[in-house]
């Protein structure tokens, strides 16, 4: 790579990039003089639930840390009359290995639950950071 004195010698400068803020996705890129300083200039959005997939090990643990009991859900879904549906249903919470929030399943899930959506939203954007271990993790506080 060039160093800052031969970029010089051109009369050439390396662009401040100050990277995408915390919470934010780049959705494009720019470079432009700022204050006379050339930087890189980013447009970006705010991360969403659809931005990450969590495993089942953080679903689970995003739903205990919030007070949804796992024993609870499992006897619910063991309660449902119609076979099929306690099938699918059963085989959607005891197999999963990604789960992704833009799928019909994780949705209706939610729903199922009766998760509201904003809270659902809170709950997705803090157990995507949840490690494998045992840490009960603190609730997500209502949005």
């Amino acid at each position: 790579l060039w160093s800052d004195d031969d970029l010089a010698q051109l009369g050439l400068r390396k662009a401040i990039d100050p990277g995408v803020p915390s919470g934010k996705r780049e959705v494009s890129r720019s470079v432009a003089l700022v204050d006379g300083v050339l930087t890189v200039v980013y447009e970006t959005r705010d991360e969403t639930p659809s931005d990450y997939d969590l495993t089942d090990w953080q679903l689970r643990k995003g739903l205990v840390a919030n007070g949804y009991s796992i024993d609870t859900i499992e006897a619910t879904i063991k309660a449902i009359t119609d076979d099929a549906e306690r099938e699918m249903r059963w085989m959607a919470w005891d197999r999963p290995t990604i789960i992704k929030w833009d799928s019909r399943a994780t949705q209706e899930f939610m729903t199922w639950l009766g998760i509201p959506g904003p809270y659902a939203e809170a709950m997705w954007m803090a157990a995507k950071d949840y490690v494998l271990d045992t840490t009960v993790p603190p609730p997500v506080t209502d949005p």
